[in-house]
Protein backbone atom coordinates (compact mmCIF):
# COMPACT_ATOMS: atom_id res chain seq x y z
CA UNK A 1 0.00 0.00 0.00
CA UNK A 2 1.30 3.45 -0.94
CA UNK A 3 0.93 6.08 1.78
CA UNK A 4 0.57 9.40 -0.02
CA UNK A 5 0.49 12.94 1.37
CA UNK A 6 -2.62 15.14 1.33
CA UNK A 7 -4.43 15.54 -1.06
CA UNK A 8 -3.06 12.71 -3.19
CA UNK A 9 -4.22 10.19 -0.62
CA UNK A 10 -7.72 10.74 -2.02
CA UNK A 11 -6.81 9.35 -5.43
CA UNK A 12 -7.87 5.78 -6.32
CA UNK A 13 -5.27 3.02 -6.33
CA UNK A 14 -5.51 2.77 -10.12
CA UNK A 15 -4.23 6.37 -10.37
CA UNK A 16 -0.96 5.55 -8.58
CA UNK A 17 2.11 3.56 -9.57
CA UNK A 18 5.52 3.20 -7.91
CA UNK A 19 8.49 3.68 -10.22
CA UNK A 20 12.03 2.71 -9.16
CA UNK A 21 14.88 4.53 -10.87
CA UNK A 22 18.62 3.93 -10.87
CA UNK A 23 20.92 6.95 -10.74
CA UNK A 24 20.86 8.88 -14.05
CA UNK A 25 17.73 7.05 -15.25
CA UNK A 26 15.02 9.23 -16.79
CA UNK A 27 11.58 9.50 -15.23
CA UNK A 28 10.41 11.15 -18.44
CA UNK A 29 11.92 13.00 -21.39
CA UNK A 30 11.29 16.41 -22.90
CA UNK A 31 8.31 16.28 -25.32
CA UNK A 32 7.02 12.95 -23.94
CA UNK A 33 3.23 12.86 -23.59
CA UNK A 34 2.17 14.17 -20.20
CA UNK A 35 0.43 11.43 -18.23
CA UNK A 36 0.80 12.67 -14.67
CA UNK A 37 2.90 14.23 -11.97
CA UNK A 38 5.26 12.45 -9.57
CA UNK A 39 5.69 12.36 -5.81
CA UNK A 40 9.25 11.53 -4.72
CA UNK A 41 8.94 8.75 -2.16
CA UNK A 42 12.71 8.53 -1.64
CA UNK A 43 15.78 9.89 -3.39
CA UNK A 44 15.90 12.93 -5.68
CA UNK A 45 15.22 13.92 -9.27
CA UNK A 46 16.13 16.95 -11.35
CA UNK A 47 14.34 18.75 -14.16
CA UNK A 48 16.66 19.62 -17.06
CA UNK A 49 15.65 21.57 -20.15
CA UNK A 50 17.65 21.34 -23.37
CA UNK A 51 18.07 24.49 -25.43
CA UNK A 52 18.02 24.58 -29.23
CA UNK A 53 21.83 24.67 -29.18
CA UNK A 54 21.92 21.51 -27.06
CA UNK A 55 22.85 23.08 -23.71
CA UNK A 56 21.34 21.32 -20.68
CA UNK A 57 19.87 23.82 -18.19
CA UNK A 58 19.02 22.48 -14.69
CA UNK A 59 15.70 23.97 -13.55
CA UNK A 60 14.61 22.32 -10.33
CA UNK A 61 15.47 19.47 -7.98
CA UNK A 62 12.80 17.56 -6.06
CA UNK A 63 13.79 15.48 -3.05
CA UNK A 64 12.05 13.03 -0.74
CA UNK A 65 8.52 14.26 -0.04
CA UNK A 66 8.41 16.70 -2.95
CA UNK A 67 6.49 16.59 -6.20
CA UNK A 68 7.71 17.20 -9.73
CA UNK A 69 6.14 18.12 -13.10
CA UNK A 70 3.11 19.88 -11.61
CA UNK A 71 2.83 22.15 -14.67
CA UNK A 72 2.23 19.07 -16.80
CA UNK A 73 -1.29 18.86 -15.35
CA UNK A 74 -2.17 21.60 -17.84
CA UNK A 75 0.08 20.58 -20.72
CA UNK A 76 -0.08 17.75 -23.22
CA UNK A 77 3.67 17.12 -23.04
CA UNK A 78 6.56 17.41 -20.60
CA UNK A 79 8.76 20.44 -21.24
CA UNK A 80 11.92 19.00 -19.63
CA UNK A 81 13.82 15.82 -18.96
CA UNK A 82 13.48 14.48 -15.43
CA UNK A 83 16.51 12.47 -14.30
CA UNK A 84 17.25 10.65 -11.04
CA UNK A 85 20.25 12.02 -9.14
CA UNK A 86 20.49 8.83 -7.09
CA UNK A 87 18.50 5.63 -6.62
CA UNK A 88 14.96 6.95 -6.38
CA UNK A 89 11.41 5.77 -5.81
CA UNK A 90 8.77 8.02 -7.34
CA UNK A 91 5.02 7.56 -7.39
CA UNK A 92 3.25 8.36 -10.65
CA UNK A 93 -0.05 10.17 -10.06
CA UNK A 94 -2.48 10.13 -12.97
CA UNK A 95 -3.07 13.50 -14.63
CA UNK A 96 -6.57 12.46 -15.70
CA UNK A 97 -7.50 11.31 -12.19
CA UNK A 98 -6.20 14.52 -10.59
CA UNK A 99 -8.05 16.77 -13.05
CA UNK A 100 -11.22 14.72 -12.64
CA UNK A 101 -11.02 14.92 -8.85
CA UNK A 102 -10.38 18.67 -9.00
CA UNK A 103 -13.54 19.11 -11.10
CA UNK A 104 -15.68 17.07 -8.73
CA UNK A 105 -14.21 17.79 -5.30
CA UNK A 106 -13.57 21.41 -4.28
CA UNK A 107 -11.88 20.31 -1.04
CA UNK A 108 -9.37 18.30 -3.07
CA UNK A 109 -8.76 21.28 -5.35
CA UNK A 110 -8.20 23.63 -2.42
CA UNK A 111 -5.83 21.18 -0.71
CA UNK A 112 -3.85 20.80 -3.94
CA UNK A 113 -3.66 24.58 -4.36
CA UNK A 114 -2.47 24.95 -0.75
CA UNK A 115 0.28 22.39 -1.37
CA UNK A 116 1.41 24.08 -4.57
CA UNK A 117 1.30 27.52 -2.92
CA UNK A 118 3.56 26.20 -0.17
CA UNK A 119 6.01 24.94 -2.78
CA UNK A 120 6.03 28.36 -4.47
CA UNK A 121 6.92 29.94 -1.11
CA UNK A 122 9.75 27.44 -0.67
CA UNK A 123 11.11 28.18 -4.15
CA UNK A 124 11.00 31.93 -3.49
CA UNK A 125 12.86 31.42 -0.25
CA UNK A 126 15.46 29.31 -2.04
CA UNK A 127 15.98 32.05 -4.63
CA UNK A 128 16.25 34.58 -1.81
CA UNK A 129 18.92 32.55 -0.01
CA UNK A 130 20.87 31.83 -3.20
CA UNK A 131 20.99 35.57 -3.91
CA UNK A 132 23.02 36.19 -0.72
CA UNK A 133 26.56 36.91 -1.90
CA UNK A 134 28.50 36.04 1.24
CA UNK A 135 29.01 32.28 1.60
CA UNK A 136 28.87 32.54 5.39
CA UNK A 137 25.64 34.56 5.39
CA UNK A 138 24.08 32.22 2.81
CA UNK A 139 24.97 29.17 4.87
CA UNK A 140 23.71 30.76 8.08
CA UNK A 141 20.36 31.54 6.44
CA UNK A 142 20.09 28.02 5.01
CA UNK A 143 20.91 26.47 8.39
CA UNK A 144 18.26 28.62 10.05
CA UNK A 145 15.72 27.28 7.55
CA UNK A 146 16.72 23.67 8.24
CA UNK A 147 18.25 22.89 4.86
CA UNK A 148 21.03 20.74 6.31
CA UNK A 149 19.01 17.55 6.70
CA UNK A 150 21.37 15.24 4.84
CA UNK A 151 24.98 15.22 3.75
CA UNK A 152 27.23 18.27 3.48
CA UNK A 153 27.68 17.45 -0.21
CA UNK A 154 23.95 17.72 -0.85
CA UNK A 155 23.68 20.82 1.32
CA UNK A 156 26.49 22.47 -0.67
CA UNK A 157 24.70 21.67 -3.92
CA UNK A 158 21.46 23.17 -2.61
CA UNK A 159 23.12 26.47 -1.70
CA UNK A 160 25.24 26.72 -4.83
CA UNK A 161 28.67 26.30 -3.24
CA UNK A 162 31.41 23.70 -3.52
CA UNK A 163 31.74 21.16 -0.72
CA UNK A 164 35.14 22.63 0.21
CA UNK A 165 33.84 26.22 0.34
CA UNK A 166 30.92 25.06 2.47
CA UNK A 167 33.18 23.34 5.00
CA UNK A 168 35.41 26.42 5.19
CA UNK A 169 32.48 28.75 5.77
CA UNK A 170 30.96 26.41 8.36
CA UNK A 171 34.26 26.41 10.27
CA UNK A 172 34.29 30.22 10.30
CA UNK A 173 30.65 30.33 11.46
CA UNK A 174 31.39 27.91 14.32
CA UNK A 175 34.50 29.82 15.42
CA UNK A 176 32.59 33.10 15.39
CA UNK A 177 29.69 31.66 17.37
CA UNK A 178 27.14 32.03 14.56
CA UNK A 179 26.70 28.26 14.18
CA UNK A 180 27.11 25.20 16.36
CA UNK A 181 28.50 21.81 15.37
CA UNK A 182 26.28 19.10 16.83
CA UNK A 183 27.89 16.01 15.31
CA UNK A 184 29.74 14.65 12.32
CA UNK A 185 28.52 16.71 9.38
CA UNK A 186 25.77 18.22 11.55
CA UNK A 187 25.44 21.94 12.22
CA UNK A 188 22.74 24.27 13.49
CA UNK A 189 22.29 28.01 13.31
CA UNK A 190 22.64 29.92 16.57
CA UNK A 191 20.25 32.64 15.39
CA UNK A 192 18.25 33.77 12.38
CA UNK A 193 20.31 35.44 9.68
CA UNK A 194 19.39 39.08 9.09
CA UNK A 195 20.73 38.85 5.53
CA UNK A 196 17.65 37.14 4.15
CA UNK A 197 14.25 38.20 5.51
CA UNK A 198 11.66 35.46 5.59
CA UNK A 199 8.89 37.35 3.80
CA UNK A 200 7.62 35.95 0.49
Amino acid sequence: MIVLPIPFDRLPAAAQRIMTLAQDAALFRQDDTSTGIFWVRSGSVRLVRHTVSGIAVPLHTARTGGTIAEASLFSDSYHCDCVALEKTEAVWLSRAAILDRMAQDSDFGQALMARLAGQVQQHRRQIEILSIRSAQDRIEAALADGWLDGSITRFAEMIGLTREATYRALSVLVRSGRARKTGRGRYTSVGESSSAPRSF
